[in-house]
């Protein structure tokens, strides 16, 4: 490939970056649109066993960052909260411009959650939802045959001036996200095993 050819792709390439960003943007436009309402101040269980509503976790904060998983055992969620623990810091710190809690919920026993936090290491906020509605009411809990399946998601939480909460947005959490870059790590490899983004 000759130097003019080269730069004819990497023209190409820096459009199809351009066109990437503002289709992130257009769906995060379109997810305001849809989600967008008030929500449920709900009760959650701290890993000592304790309750705290979930208006009482924003700290200095008024707006968070809610990741809701399907708990230890799945694999794909353990990842991906790995890679939140590498830099939620950033973000309640606002080091970077943009400032909000973060916390992380899913419907594991407080004490699951409490040993599966020390054996990989995570600092963020978790606490469990189990017993109360957060997972069906938010569209992350599905039946099928009598089973309940739980599902992983993120929505940005917002806290009124009055104390009430309002549901921002809110997104799917899975492989070829823009919330964890292993995936696009793994799409550039020269020997790759399937499609990295299923």
């Amino acid at each position: 490939m000759d130097a003019s050819q080269t730069a004819d792709l990497q023209k190409v390439l820096n459009e199809k970056w351009r066109e990437r960003n503002a289709l992130n943007l257009e769906i995060r436009d379109i997810e305001q649109r849809i989600y967008g309402d008030d929500l449920t101040d709900y009760e959650l269980t701290q890993h000592d066993g304790s309750t705290v509503r979930l208006s009482e976790l924003f700290g200095e904060h008024s707006q968070m960052v809610l990741v809701h998983n399907m708990g230890f055992a799945c694999s794909y969620c353990s990842l991906w909260a790995d890679g939140f623990n590498g830099y939620y810091q950033h973000l309640e710190s606002g080091a970077y411009g943009n400032k909000a809690k973060f916390l992380l919920v899913s419907n594991d026993r407080p004490d699951q959650q409490k040993a599966g936090a020390a054996q990989r290491g995570w600092k963020f906020d978790m606490l469990s939802c189990r017993g109360s509605s957060l997972s069906a009411d938010l569209g992350y809990q599905s039946e099928d045959e009598g089973k309940v399946h739980f599902h992983p998601g993120m929505l940005i939480v917002q806290k009124q001036a009055d104390g009430t909460l309002r549901r921002h947005t809110q997104t799917t959490i899975g492989p070829g996200d823009s919330f964890m870059g292993l995936f696009h790590m793994f799409a550039r490899l020269p020997e790759l095993s399937g499609d990295p983004f299923c």
